[in-house]
């Protein structure tokens, strides 16, 4: 039978000990989210996940409301142009189910 990579201590969870979370935006963490030619790494933006893990942060990564609403094959777009009652109700669903 392996040994317990562990050695049997409890995790950082168990003890109570209080955990730092970082909300990070989607496109930092899946650079392949932004629209054509917008991606500036080739998957995640590394060293802001690297600075982070290393000073104790667990990483949750935010939806991204731009590729739920107009999908992948999107174009650049401004505040106005995604400032529409179709965008708020999307967003806003979002809001109201994490608040539950």
């Amino acid at each position: 039978m392996g040994r317990r990579i562990d050695r049997g201590r409890k995790r950082a969870t168990e003890q109570n000990v209080p955990r730092k979370v970082a909300l990070v935006a989607n496109c930092l963490l899946n650079q392949n989210a932004k629209v054509c030619q917008g991606a500036h790494y080739p998957g995640l933006v590394s060293p802001v996940v690297e600075v982070l893990r290393k000073r104790g942060y667990v990483l949750q990564q935010l939806p991204c409301p731009e590729l739920a609403f107009a999908g992948v094959r999107r174009w650049w777009a401004v505040y106005e142009q995604y400032d529409t009652p179709a965008y708020r109700t999307t967003v806003g669903a979002w809001h109201r189910q994490s608040r539950r």
